[in-house]
């Protein structure tokens, strides 16, 4: 008797065991059923882009395509395409669930091409290397964009800059900051020849302004508002304005 109570409650282990060994299974099964499921429905299909024409050119972009958006941090998004992208100045991102994200991009824009030893820096206003091109455009066309040219005195290496770094030269800077003024007073320049600190030349067609960077930039944007203000209300035009001096030069037409 005793015998046939120890078979039973050994039999009565053996099945407990099995029946929590098959729900265990179950459970796990369904739990993984249900995560397939989640992960399946918030799975990024659809990149909503803005502030950009051309979203094919983003690199990392299509990695971002079956990802969970769950798991997806917006800073690390943010981040990766900041730093595989130069074009992209800011970038804000956000996630529509289930399966959406929305990109707002702002884009640099491109200000000059510098030329360098075997080819282009494509350059935004602030100096920063957009793109690089190796290209030789003739020496008098106007450059796609209708862009101006930097000429630095020195060929800087194409090789020995990537995209995304700056090109952080005082009259480099000062060249980039003096084009910005030009173009805001309505001038229409050409080409920018750096032949030094002391001698930034803004060409345009048949005329052309000197600037230096051992002035204030500021006491030289003034003289240069100033006297293109006065010359547009007295209908006069100039050959070269020098504005190297404390009393800027000026060479006119027909003189």
């Amino acid at each position: 008797m005793q015998q046939k109570l120890s078979y039973h409650r050994f039999f009565k282990i053996i099945f407990k065991i099995i029946k929590y060994f098959f729900i265990n299974i179950f459970v796990i099964i369904v739990g993984f059923y249900v995560l397939y499921l989640l992960d399946m429905k918030f799975k990024v299909k659809n990149i909503e882009i803005s502030g950009i024409t051309n979203k094919f050119n983003l690199v990392g972009l299509q990695e971002l395509n079956g990802k969970n958006i769950l798991l997806l941090s917006g800073e690390t998004i943010k981040r990766d395409l900041l730093m595989n992208n130069p074009i992209i100045k800011q970038i804000n991102v956000q996630k529509k669930y289930p399966d959406k994200l929305i990109l707002i991009i702002e884009t640099y824009r491109p200000a000059v091409y510098f030329v360098v030893d075997q080819g282009y820096f494509i350059l935004s206003a602030d100096g920063r290397i957009l793109s690089k091109i190796k290209k030789d455009y003739p020496q008098n066309e106007l450059l796609p964009g209708g862009i101006p040219k930097i000429n630095y005195y020195q060929k800087l290496n194409y090789s020995s800059w990537k995209n995304g770094d700056y090109l952080r030269y005082k009259d480099i800077v000062s060249a980039l900051h003096f084009l910005k003024t030009a173009l805001d007073l309505g001038l229409e320049i050409n080409t920018i020849d750096i032949n030094g600190t002391n001698m930034i030349a803004l060409q345009m067609k048949g005329k052309k302004i000197i600037f230096t960077t051992e002035k204030d930039e500021s006491v030289e944007d003034y003289q240069l508002n100033t006297i293109i203000r006065q010359f547009k209300i007295e209908g006069r035009d100039f050959d070269v304005l020098d504005l190297r001096f404390d009393k800027p030069m000026v060479q006119f037409k027909n003189n």
